[in-house]
């Protein structure tokens, strides 16, 4: 067996002592090495990130914006949606009560009925004893068909016994007849259509004779449409 001798064991610490020294100081160039490297790696990702990260930020602020404004312009769709639709109502409404109208004013036939009991109605419900209107012996011609061909003209005399009053009464209803105005119209209906082609005065005949009551032979003309489009693009 070796034997280690004073002198070899000093010499055994001493390199003993310097590889734990080498050992050291390796230990600590890793640390160091290592901490550099976790610096630069820190660095590297924040500076790469942090950039990012505000770009996703504006991404996403961008996100919430554009859905906002989605939001407004489905809200303002349905808004227009309904006003369209509203709009539309009132358009079909008017459109309707235009028509039907249209269709008193000038109706689709002769209607001559309907004419006589209009102008009989119109005298009851404005004569009175001391301002009479009475219309008597209506009459109808023979209707003609217009050079145009879109309507026909209805030819109708009467006899009307009237107060002054009355009789211009009378001759203002013939003179707004034809109006879709509602100021114009009689017990809230529209006036068939009717213009004042002659008229005759005479002195009413009777035993007594009454102030400013006279006798109108009138002559107007009233027009219905024709029952079928084809009559007017005949030549």
């Amino acid at each position: 067996m070796k034997t280690f001798t004073k002198k070899n064991l000093e010499a055994l610490r001493a390199r003993n002592t310097k590889t734990l020294h080498h050992i050291h100081k390796l230990k600590e160039s890793s640390i160091f090495f290592f901490s550099i490297a976790f610096a630069i790696i820190a660095l590297t990702l924040f500076f790469h990130t942090f950039p990012k990260a505000d770009g996703y930020k504006e991404v996403k602020q961008e996100i919430v914006d554009t859905n906002y404004e989605l939001t407004k312009l489905k809200d303002n769709k349905i808004a227009v949606k309904n006003e369209a639709e509203k709009a539309e109502e009132v358009y079909n409404s008017l459109v309707g009560g235009v028509e039907e109208n249209l269709a008193k004013i000038l109706p689709p036939e002769e209607s001559i009925g309907e004419l006589t009991r209009f102008l009989e109605g119109y005298a009851v419900r404005f004569d009175q004893e001391d301002n009479p209107l009475k219309v008597n012996n209506i009459s109808y011609g023979k209707a003609q068909l217009s050079p145009n061909k879109e309507y026909y003209v209805l030819p109708v005399k009467m006899n009307i016994v009237a107060g002054a009053k009355n009789f211009s009464n009378f001759l203002d209803l013939i003179n707004r007849s034809g109006s879709i105005d509602e100021k114009d119209f009689f017990q809230g209906e529209p006036v068939r259509l009717m213009t004042i082609e002659r008229i005759n005065i005479s002195a009413p005949i009777g035993e007594e004779e009454v102030d400013d009551v006279y006798s109108f032979n009138v002559e107007i003309n009233t027009f219905y449409k024709p029952r079928s489009n084809k009559t007017s693009n005949e030549k």
